[in-house]
């Protein structure tokens, strides 16, 4: 799938799968679902829910120029999140993890 979207136009892009608490909120992912996500203890970094997260913040704080859009990107990665409203239900662990791969 990569290839194809290559091959239209798209650039391919690695996402880091650990963004910081600015990101989050540039994106509106904070404060919003803060109980959905992973945060990391001790940090102001959570593990992604998905690649728009940092490829939304590709161009944080740019002005970008009408004429160069569109901007196409597509991303594969690995996405971190919780169910809405089940976090910690029935779980007795030390780290719990819901791993999706997905394309973006």
């Amino acid at each position: 799938m990569l290839d194809e979207h290559s091959e239209n136009g798209y650039k391919e892009i690695f996402p880091p799968f650990i963004c910081n608490e600015e990101s989050f909120v540039g994106t509106g992912n904070l404060p919003k679902f803060k109980e959905d996500l992973f945060k990391i203890e001790g940090t102001k970094f959570f593990l992604i829910p998905t690649a728009e997260v940092p490829l939304t913040n590709i161009f944080s704080g740019d002005i970008i120029d009408e004429s160069s859009l569109p901007i196409n990107l597509v991303a594969y990665s690995a996405c971190f999140r919780s169910e809405a409203g089940s976090y910690g239900k029935d779980v007795r662990a030390l780290f719990v993890s819901i791993n999706l791969i997905k394309w973006n």
